[in-house]
């Protein structure tokens, strides 16, 4: 008798060695709430997500849940099948090069590769559950089997790593949200790099709330605060991020309030996350000025890349910065 396939939440089936980030994203709730659905409905038109769902059927009406993570040498797509795993599956057959031919043992398991862009990938399908796509690294595919089939069961998926599962319940019903391991040394988090190299993992959340973007960050690590308090080293450097032209060009200038920033230590039964700290910060934004700085920056984006592509070209308007733009 073939043992029952494991059905359980798709984050329970993300791999946990090699792991640089990942994201969550509920395309449904997205779309389903009126505040959110205008939100995204400016940066995203009608008409480009006819276009993508007509290329890829990946409705994101129709998607509960997605994960998307980045490994060392792969990247790996999960998403809930109930309503358009067959469709995305037939999708990629498509698409593909070249594709084998799907095998299903155990039934209710199908699993194939094939060849896009010049890339090896992987799919596999756990009946209606969930759909997982493994890009330039098709070995991704057989350890989300692997789970499938109940055969890891004391290797620990991403969210239940040491440094990642004190965070892992932290604004669980946020539309999107974005976890990555650390340390970050070099990534400009702050000029000493202390900040950075202390950092074991960060989590980060969007919420749409009227008309204000809620951006809330958490960070677990050691730091030596034996200076300025923590938690105003954090505030200190966010606002600095904040102040950055990148960040500014996407919305960052638009603070409704002053940035929140609490620290204190992990509560945890586990020894090895003993004596860590758990750093919290909110900031809000007003959400049409963010909403018009995305848009103007597609906009340029698109516009420089139609531009490259037909030199010479006159027909592609100039896109016009939103007023109080630097």
């Amino acid at each position: 008798m073939t043992p029952e396939l494991y059905r359980g939440p798709l984050e329970s089936y993300l791999p946990s060695p090699g792991l640089r980030w990942l994201v969550q994203l509920r395309p449904a709730k997205l779309w389903a709430d009126p505040e959110l659905e205008g939100a995204v409905g400016r940066v995203v038109s009608a008409e480009r997500l006819r276009a993508y769902v007509a290329l890829t059927a990946a409705n994101p009406r129709l998607i509960d849940e997605a994960w998307f993570a980045q490994y060392q040498l792969g990247s790996l797509w999960l998403f809930d099948g109930s309503r358009v795993g067959t469709a995305v599956e037939a999708s990629l057959r498509k698409r593909a090069w070249t594709a084998s031919k799907p095998t299903t043992t155990p039934p209710d398991l199908v699993t194939w590769t094939y060849v896009a862009d010049r890339e090896p990938s992987a799919v596999l399908r756990v009946g209606d559950h969930m759909v997982a796509v493994a890009e330039r690294d098709p070995k991704l595919s057989s350890i989300v089997r692997a789970y499938a089939e109940k055969k890891l069961k004391r290797s620990p998926p991403a969210l239940a790593s040491v440094h990642l599962a004190p965070l892992a319940s932290i604004d669980a019903a946020a539309p999107l949200r974005l976890f990555a391991l650390g340390p970050f040394e070099g990534h400009g988090l702050d000029e000493s790099e202390e900040l950075g190299a202390g950092v074991l993992a960060l989590s980060g959340a969007l919420f749409v709330d009227g008309v204000s973007l809620c951006v809330r960050a958490h960070a677990l690590g050691t730091w030596d605060a034996s200076g300025a308090p923590l938690a105003e080293l954090w505030r200190s450097r966010l606002l600095q991020i904040l102040e950055t032209p990148e960040v500014r060009a996407l919305g960052g200038g638009a603070l409704e309030s002053p940035v929140r920033v609490e620290c204190g230590q992990l509560r945890s039964n586990d020894e090895r996350t003993r004596g860590l700290e758990l750093c919290h910060a909110e900031a809000r934004f007003a959400l049409a000025s963010v909403i018009d700085r995305l848009q103007w920056f597609g906009a340029r984006t698109l516009g420089a890349i139609v531009n490259e592509g037909e030199a010479g070209s006159t027909g592609t308007p100039t896109p016009v910065a939103p007023s109080g733009s630097d």
